[in-house]
């Protein structure tokens, strides 16, 4: 018999070193972001993803990863791998953190400032779902860049989905790429225009007291103008005429 045969050896975690030992999953929590080290039959993985679902055993879960290449395998986004939490690590930063920082080294930050035609459809959008279906949105309806947000692009059609990325047109002309209408939606929440009462994976927005306001300027922006292009939340609508003010009161 060889030596050392039959002994169990250690798993082995593949990461680049951080300068800290990563954090084991001891159960998955759906929306739970983590690196996945191997899969449930142990063959290496290597890359980051989000729990998307918990398999009936209780134990296994299905990781959603955002794709690209880390050490080994390059993934595509949306690609599923089952695995058990012990198999993980606990992700050290976020995926919002992961593309904020990068975007803005790429490109400039969209604020209330700047925001454009596409940020205004996207917040006129969210409004009527609040309005109507208590603030769930219907995912087929937004665009989906499904690299960038997996999660929500399974839901949508094989034929709706896109390999490119979309970008988003600000008021000056300028424009944000690979930026899709979710992340237009982070945008107006980061303005303090929504906010998300359910989770990451099943969002439930609510304007607002200052997104009432701002919404309600939209919409006689639009009358008046017949366009969403040059809005901004300054702009003051039209004094109204004398009768105007009569028949109002």
């Amino acid at each position: 018999m060889k030596k050392g045969r039959g002994k169990k050896q250690p798993d082995v975690v593949l990461r680049e070193p951080t300068g800290r030992a990563p954090v084991v999953v001891q159960r998955f929590v759906d929306g739970m972001r983590v690196v996945v080290d191997k899969d449930e039959y142990g063959r290496p993985v290597d890359a980051t993803g989000i729990v998307w679902r918990i398999c009936t055993d209780g134990c296994r879960g299905i990781i959603v990863l955002d794709g690209g290449k880390r050490s080994g395998k390059a993934w595509e986004a949306g690609t599923r791998v089952r695995t058990y939490p012990e198999h993980c690590s606990l992700a050290e930063t976020s995926l919002q953190e992961e593309r904020e920082a990068a975007r803005q080294e790429r490109q400039p930050v969209a604020t209330l400032e700047n925001f454009g035609r596409d940020h205004w459809t996207t917040f006129l959008y969210i409004e009527v779902r609040c309005v109507d279906h208590g603030g769930v949105p219907n995912r087929v309806h937004m665009r989906c860049d499904r690299r960038r947000h997996p999660l929500f692009a399974h839901m949508v059609p094989a034929d709706g989905m896109r390999e490119g990325g979309y970008p988003t047109r600000l008021r000056d002309g300028a424009e944000l790429h690979d930026h899709d209408d979710w992340d237009c939606v982070a945008d107006l929440m980061a303005e303090g225009l929504l906010e998300n009462l359910g989770s990451s994976m099943n969002p439930v927005y609510r304007l607002t007291q200052e997104g009432i306001r701002v919404a309600s300027l939209l919409r006689v922006y639009k009358s008046t103008k017949g366009t969403l292009d040059g809005f901004s939340h300054t702009w003051a609508p039209p004094a109204a005429s004398q009768e105007t003010q009569l028949v109002l009161g």
